[in-house]
């Protein structure tokens, strides 16, 4: 093995043993806070507006039922089938498009496969690695680690809000096109970012 740092030849070093010091989090400036408080807006108020617009649908269609029955004043012989379909088109159409706005509320949601928890007694150094990296920046070591093959990677609370046990999720195909380096650096943003709470804790090389 090539001898890492100051190490002799013959002296095993494993790579997490090259990292010391400390990592020192990135100050994160007001404009980013602004631009995060305004999505995080946006993100609360989108489907606030679209079930805004349902309802709006749906009032406008039983609106038009009530209200425009003056269609059928005077009407008599062969116009009475126009005047129905200039009634109840609307509010058929309206009726529609409630219907099909309302179906993604119930739709079933495609689960990808699950992914994989790795074995840490099988990858020893992916977990002393995963360690060293949140002992230096002062975030809490994930309690699992599972790997699948979306081009991302996230940490993520195990039992929703209440639980204190992180699960790191690493994307494959995104560890693949990292170096050491650019790996290293990944971490240190992903778990910084969760341990603060300030921003997602999936974030890129920078």
């Amino acid at each position: 093995m090539t001898p890492v740092g100051g190490a002799t030849v013959g002296q095993t070093i494993f790579p997490v043993d090259v990292f010391s010091g400390a990592i020192v989090r990135s100050r994160t400036r007001p404009l980013y806070l602004v631009g995060l408080a305004i999505v995080a807006f946006a993100m609360v108020l989108l489907p606030l507006v679209y079930v805004a617009l349902i309802l709006l649908a749906a009032w406008l269609v039983l609106l038009h039922l009530a209200k425009d029955t003056w269609i059928f004043d005077g009407g008599s012989g062969s116009g009475t089938i126009y005047r129905l379909i200039f009634y109840l088109g609307p509010a058929v159409a309206g009726a529609i498009l409630v219907f099909f706005m309302v179906k993604p509320f119930f739709a079933k949601r495609t689960k990808g496969p699950d992914p994989i928890t790795v074995n840490p007694d099988k990858e020893p150094l992916l977990f002393s690695f995963v360690q060293k990296i949140c002992a230096l920046v002062g975030a809490r070591a994930p309690c699992r680690i599972d790997v699948d093959c979306q081009a991302n990677a996230s940490a993520s609370l195990q039992y929703g809000l209440w639980s204190r046990n992180l699960v790191l999720t690493i994307g494959l195909p995104l560890v693949s096109g990292l170096d050491m380096r650019q790996l290293v650096r990944f971490a240190k943003n992903g778990f910084t970012m969760k341990k603060t709470r300030i921003a997602p804790a999936t974030a890129g090389p920078r």
